[in-house]
């Protein structure tokens, strides 16, 4: 069995990632090998991470933004 050490401040990063895949990343994860929904659900994903009440805090939310405006050519937004 392979154990990580982590530093001190690590399992608070890692909790507030999980809070983000599980809130938020999933669903889309498990419908992108669905063509016809993955704009949708890349739309809704977005809007997500734009809505004030997002539980995400800022500096996730922005990291997520910009890979996620990374694959959003085809949708001419941002």
């Amino acid at each position: 069995m392979l154990q990580v050490k982590l530093e001190p401040s690590q399992p608070a990063a890692l909790h507030k990632i999980c809070i983000f895949i599980v809130n938020h990343y999933v669903e889309s994860w498990f419908t992108a090998p669905i063509a016809v929904s993955t704009p949708r659900q890349n739309l809704k994903l977005l809007q997500d991470l734009l809505a004030p009440e997002c539980c995400v805090e800022m500096e996730l939310r922005l990291a997520a933004l910009d890979k996620l405006s990374r694959h959003l050519w085809y949708l001419g937004v941002l």
